[in-house]
């Protein structure tokens, strides 16, 4: 009894509202007409002669009948055309699908088969997914030294920026008293002078110039840039992401192009899914924290073209990272990370000469 509902809801579920009405409109109209043509009227009678009343019928029904037929075959021929288009749709979901994974297997095969002698450490090679720990850990690294020319720079171009604590600690001798009056009179001196290439001469006499600094020096000016370094303009930030990718780049560039233009093409297929939440979900769950960091730093550099930060911001590809702030520079709070990700993501692409 169910297998039969269940071939008559079929059957109705082949018909349009438009097709349905018709076909009871005509079954209506056979049904009704050996009743009208059996009964006598004023001026007619079909009950007295039964035989021509067959060949009438007969000849009337026939239209019906091969309308009918006509109707079944024209059934037969639309769910023929339904299940046409229903495996097509499966064969192009099939290629969608299979086009979609070769391209993620591709990207995961580059860094797969990629390798690297790391000189730290006796030339060791490093494979497959440790590469990018080892260039998360260098870009920080990098970042970090960088660091004592920003301190520097910031004591140079806002010298009102920095506590006095780190000017007193900057004058004082390793292991000897603070003496924060000194401290205020060296961030005194360079606020009220004006001029930026005198105050660089100013800070030269207390500290040595660029890259002589002795290592007590050093080390408070690296302290300056990683307390100051979310709180700096971006711009002067922008360029020690840049420098430090570029000297990345220039070891491991083939690495780095093909990973990003593979990534790129990968998220381009995406976007032209219409429903493709899931082949979202399904690349970010295979992206693993040190890739997003490495994009991260792509990104940074600016050297990323709109394009690609467009469709990392459409896709919210690397917000998850905040939860992975010691990948990056002083460990920035959530409300930082978040402002620093808007930041490069909105800035343009610059050409560096």
């Amino acid at each position: 009894m169910e297998e039969e509902n269940k071939g008559k809801k079929l059957f109705v579920q082949n018909f349009s509202k438009t097709e349905l009405r018709v076909f009871l409109g005509f079954a209506v109209i056979l049904i009704l007409l050996p009743i009208l043509f059996t009964q006598d009227y004023i001026t007619i009678s079909f009950s007295k002669n039964t035989a021509e009343l067959a060949n009438n019928l007969a000849g009337i029904k026939a239209p019906f009948l091969s309308f009918f037929g006509s109707v079944l075959v024209y059934l037969a021929l639309k769910s023929q055309i339904r299940a046409n288009h229903e495996i097509k749709k499966q064969f192009e979901q099939q290629n969608q699908d299979y086009l979609f994974f070769r391209l993620v297997d591709t990207l995961h095969d580059r860094i797969k088969n990629y390798s690297i002698d790391n000189p730290d450490k006796n030339n060791f090679e490093i494979k497959s997914y440790g590469i990018l720990s080892h260039l998360v850990v260098n870009f920080k690294k990098d970042i970090d030294n960088e660091c004592i020319d920003l301190g520097r720079h910031l004591m140079t171009i806002k010298p009102e920026l920095i506590n006095v604590e780190y000017y007193a600690r900057l004058l004082a001798e390793p292991h000897s008293a603070i003496k924060r009056h000194e401290g205020k009179d060296l961030r005194d001196i360079l606020i009220n002078e004006h001029d930026t290439n005198k105050r660089w001469e100013i800070i030269k006499t207390y500290i040595n110039g660029r890259g002589y600094e002795n290592t007590h020096h050093a080390s408070m000016l690296k302290s300056i840039g990683h307390v100051y370094f979310y709180k700096c303009a971006f711009e002067d930030r922008s360029d020690i992401y840049h420098g430090v990718y570029q000297k990345n780049y220039q070891i491991h560039g083939s690495f780095f192009d093909g990973y990003f233009n593979n990534l790129k093409y990968v998220l381009k297929y995406i976007d032209n899914i219409k429903e493709n939440a899931f082949y979202i979900d399904y690349l970010k769950s295979n992206i693993t924290s040190y890739e997003k960091a490495f994009i991260y730093y792509y990104l940074a550099s600016n050297d990323s073209t709109r394009e690609f930060k467009d469709l990392i911001s459409k896709f919210d590809f690397i917000s998850d990272l905040q939860d992975f702030n010691s990948f990056f520079i002083d460990i920035p709070s959530r409300e930082e990370f978040k402002n620093e990700v808007q930041n490069f993501l909105k800035a343009e692409q610059q050409f560096f000469y």
